[in-house]
């Protein structure tokens, strides 16, 4: 088991350029939505949270970047874009 980041920029730091900047346009994408996010590391990967309490978080693997929809509020709105 690997040890999550110890921050942000570290996580971004350790990643391929093309990763780093994939999700660099992410975060601000994210951000553009909302200006009142605070964002840290959560569940061991980069999260924004709202209100105290996580929306999205992020990850990186060999082959994708992950986005985690944390929110059951959000999740609930899309429900039938997200079906199937």
């Amino acid at each position: 088991m690997t040890r999550p980041p110890p921050d942000i920029q570290t996580f971004l730091d350790d990643l391929p350029e093309q990763t780093r900047s994939a999700l660099l346009d992410l975060r601000e994408t994210v951000r553009s939505v909302e200006s009142n996010l605070e964002e840290r590391i959560g569940y061991g990967v980069p999260a924004f949270y709202y209100r105290k309490r996580p929306l999205v978080s992020y990850g990186a693997t060999s082959r994708h970047c992950p986005l985690y929809v944390q929110s059951p509020t959000v999740v609930e709105a899309y429900r039938t874009a997200l079906e199937g």
